[in-house]
């Protein structure tokens, strides 16, 4: 009777082994491929998943197949993976299991081992998407962390470590990465701008924070195009704000600008040739841009609308 119930333990245990559930896993890649086995055993492209998207991943059903690439046919190693409770196949190289999803929140080393001074030739940059591993203590402190990555530039996944104070594991900072993504994918101005609203409600890292910045900074010079510009035809006049400082001229609208010169006196007669379609916010002001010049100076640049006001 004992030997029977061994037996019978046995044998779950080893079917338990044999059909493992499968775990949760990210995709890596940027519009991550993801395909369906035809009849003759090749593999064929259906859809693509945004980098980051969470998946499961069945590691014990592993397959070698034919994929097209390009003109030709070309053999791959998959894995099956579940998406929205749908089966399909991709390539095992794209995704990453039983690691936490990460991005990199500054411009980053990597590193072939916890040495610091094994580095690789490249760096990973803001908003790359990585998933994190164990952390390497050093002096009772986590310096390091594991990582995996996939290079699109170059189609592969690698491996490394990074400093583990550039990276995020927060949510707010990955939701922002996803919004990032679709920004980037979508055509239609006006659709850019509606996901970039979505930001304003999530509390991100700096890093993450200086990254929206920039996009929206981007999206706001898109209108800045010859046939962008409302024409104004009016005089105006430079007004110092409450301390004395210098009102800055720019190359272009926009705190990025050169700076081309300055306005010192308060009173300072412009004529203003442009204006903005859209408003700006430089700090805690939101204002248009507009382009100026002064005759007596002989500077030409844009403003700031804080600092001007019609005669």
């Amino acid at each position: 009777m004992k030997k029977s119930i061994f037996a019978f333990i046995s044998l779950f245990v080893c079917a338990s082994l044999t059909f493992a559930s499968p775990v949760k896993g990210y995709m890596l890649q940027k519009d991550g491929p993801l395909y369906v086995q035809n009849t003759d055993g090749d593999m064929v492209w259906t859809q693509a998943l945004t980098q980051g998207t969470e998946i499961q991943i069945d590691n014990d059903q592993i397959v070698s197949a034919k994929r097209l690439s390009g003109n030709k046919k070309v053999e791959g190693t998959f894995v099956k993976v579940i998406v929205k409770g749908q089966e399909f196949w991709t390539l095992t190289d794209r995704v990453k299991s039983n690691q936490t999803l990460a991005i990199i929140t500054v411009p980053s080393a990597l590193y072939r081992s916890a040495d610091l001074a094994d580095f690789y030739d490249y760096a990973l940059t803001t908003g790359d998407v990585i998933t994190k591993g164990e952390n390497v203590i050093v002096n009772g402190k986590i310096a390091l962390s594991q990582i995996t990555y996939f290079d699109n530039n170059e189609y592969k996944q690698r491996t490394g470590y990074i400093l583990n104070q550039n990276i995020s594991i927060y949510k707010d900072d990955i939701t922002a990465i996803v919004i990032r993504d679709k920004i980037n994918q979508a055509k239609d101005e006006k659709v850019k701008k509606e996901l970039l609203k979505n930001i304003n409600s999530l509390r991100l890292s700096p890093g993450v924070q200086t990254l929206f910045d920039s996009i929206r900074e981007e999206l706001s010079n898109d209108d800045l195009s010859e046939t962008g510009f409302d024409s104004v035809e009016a005089y105006m006049v430079v007004l110092n704000p409450e301390t004395n400082s210098k009102i800055n001229v720019r190359s272009l609208p926009g705190i990025k600008g050169d700076v081309v010169g300055q306005f010192s006196d308060a009173a300072t007669t412009v004529y203003v040739t442009n204006k903005t379609k859209l408003k700006s916010k430089v700090g805690d002001s939101e204002n248009f841009w507009y382009e100026v010049e002064a005759e007596e100076d002989g500077i030409k640049g844009w403003v700031f609308g804080d600092y001007i006001s019609s005669l």
